[in-house]
């Protein structure tokens, strides 16, 4: 279109609109300015599917180490602390095998024995994956099943009712009876029949002079026969079926339940807490002295102290290696856990070649290297610091 304006000298002819270089030049700038929002768009994408991965592991963990923290608790929750007279005809724990890479922890070196009563916790130190320790928790609620969680007391006129189904004990559930206090040493005894355990509801009541049985589930009816008077779980970093989001030589912190039904190591009871977890360390807060107050800080085997109690690694090593030594002393535990959030990340670099895991000098300086590309993960240790509840 050809408009026409007036000056003075005459009628004028004026073009309007840009030339080929003007929108060439804008062109050029819609096209940087588009970049530049592309870009920062896709690092928004990027970033933020790294902090849903990071969010969605750090919960994973969170669940992890509370199912940790509540089994650590619970260690000791219904073992009797004296057995009958000639033990406990049919005990049978758990088998000979190697588990946990590293070293190797035979889970049947961690067994009790039919006429001493079972240590609440007990552990193995750097014989796994890394050099990782392997802890062990007895307890009868340890285990995943319902009937491992409950637990009442049986009178002259029968069993407690707590009328509630996700408390009371169904018929033909399998329990331990614990006596009383008989004379001035034995307490809480572990009442035998044709058994070490007895079928819900039990037909054994207590005298007068007893008064009160108390009852703790081991498992349901329609499971295997208990073959020992409490729940164990083994837990231990494994090298097999780690996911792939992980780095190499990292692998699972797991929960293996033992099974009532074999004397197999349990292969189908595994229970993954942590993914992608390098190491495990345990320490025990201990009260050599009995003064209330804790002292003595060992490796859960007892072979390395750190003290303050004048304690040596022979006095530490009698004392946690029976039932009733771990009631006396051992007032705390310690759980360090190295792992790192979410996957790798090449735009990430993690400015140190090694991570402290543990305290007291009883746990080890992480030497980071031995992980491939190690720099381009985010690495933790996660921490849980626990008094036992079971134990008094």
């Amino acid at each position: 279109m050809i408009l026409y304006s007036y000056r003075r000298k005459g009628l004028v002819r004026n073009n309007s609109g840009f030339s080929l270089v003007e929108l060439l030049i804008a062109m050029s700038i819609l096209l940087l300015v588009i970049a530049m929002v592309s870009d920062s768009f896709v690092n928004i994408i990027s970033q933020s599917g790294k902090q849903s991965s990071l969010s969605e592991t750090e919960i994973e963990g969170l669940v992890g180490l509370e199912v940790l923290r509540s089994d650590l608790e619970s260690a000791g929750f219904g073992l009797p602390w004296a057995y009958p007279a000639g033990g406990v005809a049919g005990y049978n724990e758990v088998g000979s095998l190697s588990v946990c890479g590293g070293d190797g922890v035979n889970p049947a070196h961690m067994n009790d024995t039919s006429t001493i009563p079972p240590r609440p916790i007990l552990g193995a130190n750097n014989r796994c994956l890394n050099g990782s320790d392997y802890l062990v928790i007895k307890a009868t609620s340890i285990s995943r099943n319902e009937t491992a969680q409950k637990w009442t007391y049986i009178e002259e006129g029968g069993p407690k009712v707590w009328g509630d189904q996700l408390q009371d004990f169904q018929t033909g559930d399998r329990i331990i009876l614990i006596g009383p206090k008989v004379g001035e040493n034995i307490l809480r005894r572990l009442l035998v029949g044709s058994n070490f355990w007895f079928t819900y509801p039990p037909s054994v009541s207590p005298s007068q002079i007893e008064r009160r049985y108390v009852a703790y589930g081991l498992n349901s009816g329609n499971s295997p026969s208990p073959k020992v008077p409490f729940n164990r779980a083994d837990y231990y970093i494994s090298d097999s079926n780690v996911p792939s989001l992980c780095a190499s030589n990292t692998g699972v912190l797991r929960k293996a339940v033992m099974s009532h039904g074999s004397i197999d190591f349990p292969s189908g009871n595994l229970l993954p807490l942590l993914d992608c977890v390098a190491d495990f360390q345990v320490i025990f807060g201990l009260d050599m002295n009995e003064d209330g107050t804790v002292g003595t800080f060992s490796t859960p085997d007892g072979s390395t102290i750190s003290t303050n109690e004048g304690s040596s690694p022979s006095d530490v090593t009698s004392n946690i290696s029976n039932a009733e030594g771990i009631r006396k002393r051992l007032k705390e535990i310690r759980v360090y856990i190295l792992a790192h959030e979410g996957g790798i990340d090449m735009n990430f670099n993690y400015s140190s070649s090694t991570i402290e895991v543990g305290e007291f000098g009883l746990g080890k300086t992480f030497n980071l290297t031995t992980i491939p590309n190690y720099q381009r993960y985010r690495w933790k240790v996660l921490k849980l610091f626990v008094k036992p509840k079971n134990f008094g």
